[in-house]
């Protein structure tokens, strides 16, 4: 005899409702007002519903036939997402000192940071040093300096990340240089094309520097997708997805075609998560699905891996330590939408160097969402009506503005013509307008400051 559960039984009490018998009922509590009144408009231009069912992905044979692991990528890079390999926990070392860095670098390592994250700050000639205004990042001037800052660090055992500031140029000589002789898998975030829009200028014979820097060695990753830059500068989703894959494409299409399967292998996204929390998620989840879609237009196959951050342009000066609930929600939407490394921001990073206190709550709140909040799973967005719906809403929309870029002469003309700043300048404004009005709320910068 089978034993009916209480959940079989609390089913049978019920009649299932339909979505039309819902909508009346809301129709008729709102009083005459129509029912698009309960919408709400995104930055992206996309309307949230107060709900979704399994119909919005009727017909979408992208969202429904995906799988962990498999073209697109939608569900993450990896088959079993963060069981067997999880996110690397990577977070940044700035302190202008070598040997503080170092120092920095061996007790995060030994507290759990599973990733080395370093800024190098490379001195131009005109560089005047200032002690009580040091610019962010570990002042280089040769390899020597850059060996000082691993000494006695085994680091074959971790995957590398490096950000360049000041003398670009050199800083790419140094680190080629200096990475000859390492093994570990090395990621450096050199992108000349959003450096022509931070800076206003191209590094010289910088389609000659890029095929050069496609190393032999498949652990070397010397180009990279800056997209981080965008989200902190105000931009949407939407334009941080098409300007990232406007950056590729021109990529594609300025490599050597003898190198294109070498550019495949070294090129990484590095990416901002805003506050946003279900958009971030559907961010990363349509990179790759566009990313794939892009490269398989040139008859190529890639995953890219993509490292984000927490991004800066909404952290609080006012109150510093209302930026961990931000961070917080930020880390889990880098998760949620699978990010394969993730850097939390120190919650003091707007006053200059972070001290052991930050460093630690950034640390430690990772290591808590892995190993205690058990968030080693499998696309653990996958499933989720609304999440699978934005997150096909936005690739649509990226592509048809990646598309406008590409009919206007591609993204180096659309950034010298001036395209590219208006965009995110209009969305910047929108932002804080919002803010000002507090249509939306800050804590600790319009509300509780």
């Amino acid at each position: 005899m089978e034993i009916e559960t209480n959940n079989e039984k609390l089913l049978n009490d019920f009649e299932p409702v339909s979505f039309d018998v819902w909508k009346k009922e809301v129709e008729d509590s709102l009083k005459g007002k129509p029912f698009a009144k309960l919408f709400e408009k995104t930055f992206e231009d996309i309307d949230i519903k107060p709900i979704y069912t399994k119909e919005d992905l009727i017909n979408n044979e992208c969202i429904i036939n995906s799988f962990p692991g498999f073209e697109p990528f939608l569900r993450g890079n990896d088959v079993l997402g963060s069981k067997l390999n999880p996110w690397k926990i990577a977070q940044k070392i700035n302190h202008p000192i070598a040997a503080n860095a170092n120092q920095i670098l061996k007790d995060e390592l030994s507290k759990g940071t599973t990733a080395i994250n370093i800024k190098l700050f490379i001195p131009d000639l005109s560089f005047q040093i200032d002690e009580n205004n040091l610019p962010s990042g570990v002042h280089i001037y040769n390899t020597n300096d850059i060996e000082q800052i691993f000494d006695g660090i085994n680091i074959s055992d971790f995957p590398i990340y490096i950000e360049l500031a000041g003398n670009i140029a050199e800083g790419l000589k140094l680190v080629k240089t200096w990475a000859k002789n390492i093994k570990s898998s090395l990621y450096v975030a050199f992108d000349p094309v959003s450096n022509y829009l931070s800076k206003g200028f191209l590094v010289n014979n910088f389609e000659s520097v890029l095929n050069e820097l496609l190393s032999d060695n498949e652990n070397h990753h010397f180009i990279c997708c800056n997209s981080g830059l965008y989200q902190n500068s105000g931009a949407s989703a939407t334009q941080e997805i098409a300007f990232s894959l406007a950056i590729v494409n021109y990529f594609l299409n300025t490599i050597e075609e003898g190198n294109i399967d070498k550019l495949l292998k070294s090129l990484w996204i590095n990416t901002s998560i805003g506050s946003n929390f279900f958009m971030e998620i559907a961010k990363l989840r349509a990179m790759r699905i566009l990313l794939s879609k892009l490269v398989s237009l040139y008859d190529l196959k890639a995953k890219f891996p993509i490292h984000a951050k927490t991004t800066t342009i909404n952290k609080s000066k006012l109150d510093a330590y209302t930026n961990m609930l931000r961070l917080n929600m930020e880390a889990l939407s880098a998760i949620f939408g699978g990010a394969d490394s993730i850097e939390v921001g120190y919650f003091d990073e707007m006053f200059g160097i972070s001290n052991e206190n930050s460093r630690k709550f950034s640390r430690n709140l990772q290591i808590i969402l892995q190993k205690e909040c058990n968030l080693e799973v499998i696309d653990p967005a996958g499933g989720s009506y609304y999440i699978e719906k934005i997150t096909a809403e936005l690739a649509e929309k990226s592509w048809e503005l990646f598309q406008h870029i590409e009919n206007i002469g591609g993204m180096k003309i659309a950034i010298k013509d001036g395209h590219i700043q208006k965009w995110i300048t209009a969305k910047a404004n929108e932002r804080i307008d919002n803010v000002k009005s507090r249509k939306d709320i800050l804590l600790g910068v319009n509300k509780y400051a």
